[in-house]
């Protein structure tokens, strides 16, 4: 049997990269606390793409939302992610 969807998983796994990335430019390392996800259509295509966007860089708190996408622009999953600032 094929499966030709990406599995959940991966699409987490790319949003939680790119939280990675946005919360720590310039900034003390920074770990996620609590992250929620809504898969809003199944990834059936050959690239996914995740941008962060930084809601809010607080001194020891961050917040982010994070939207993953298909090759033609598909949203296919939206991601809220807080995350905490190491000292």
């Amino acid at each position: 049997m094929r499966c030709r969807t990406v599995m959940g998983g991966a699409m987490f796994t790319l949003a939680d990269y790119a939280f990675a990335i946005a919360s720590c430019i310039g900034q003390a390392p920074t770990v996620s606390v609590a992250s929620t996800i809504e898969f809003l259509n199944a990834g059936t295509g050959n690239e996914m793409y995740a941008e962060c966007t930084m809601d809010k860089m607080g001194r020891s708190m961050c917040y982010a939302d994070v939207k993953v996408t298909d090759e033609n622009d598909r949203v296919l999953a939206i991601v809220k992610m807080t995350g905490y600032r190491l000292k």
